[in-house]
């Protein structure tokens, strides 16, 4: 990782400079990033499971991305529904990034929660959600259930950031989910 960071950096400066542009400029030019958008996406962690608390959930983070203008307005959305998350939890404890961390049902369920106190704050248009998997952390046996499972939020467009969804080797895992990921969207 550390290598792959180091090149890709050393890439992007010639790229910039080959261009006599900043590097700031060049990296937005490569991920499209329009000219009138000026605020970054956030990802917020309001749940945290995995390896980060001590409750009964497989994934480590998920995560709210606010719809937002202005870096202020993404924060203001993101502390609403974290707040009303924890009058929904009262007395939960806290993962060891910040997030509330109750137990749940299944791995699921705590995307429902967020999706509820954002309805009930009338934000349910103004975040999307994501998670961070962890899946280096999951035994190999949860991680076949678990990968339908992802293949089924992304297709439903429930999730729009999957992290870390399979263990850093799993080449064949990463390939595999890809490959039903594409043929969901696709309707096959």
């Amino acid at each position: 990782g550390n290598a792959l960071l180091a090149v890709s950096l050393a890439v992007a400066r010639v790229g910039a400079k080959t261009k006599k542009i900043f590097l700031w400029r060049h990296i937005r030019d490569l991920v499209k990033i329009p000219e009138n958008k000026t605020s970054p996406k956030l990802l917020m962690n309001l749940i945290n499971g995995g390896v980060h608390a001590e409750n009964n959930l497989d994934f480590q983070e998920y995560l709210v991305i606010p719809k937002s203008e202005t870096v202020a307005e993404a924060l203001q959305i993101g502390q609403q529904i974290y707040q009303d998350l924890l009058e929904n939890f009262p007395n939960v404890e806290l993962g060891n990034e910040g997030g509330i961390a109750p137990h749940f049902k299944n791995n699921m369920e705590p995307l429902e929660a967020i999706k509820h106190s954002a309805e009930k704050l009338n934000l349910k248009d103004k975040i999307e959600l994501g998670i961070d998997v962890a899946a280096s952390n999951i035994k190999s046996e949860a991680m076949a259930l678990l990968k339908n499972d992802l293949v089924s939020l992304l297709q439903s467009g429930d999730l729009k950031y999957l992290e870390d969804p399979m263990p850093e080797n799993d080449f064949e895992g990463f390939a595999d989910l890809t490959t039903k990921i594409l043929e969901r969207l696709k309707g096959k």
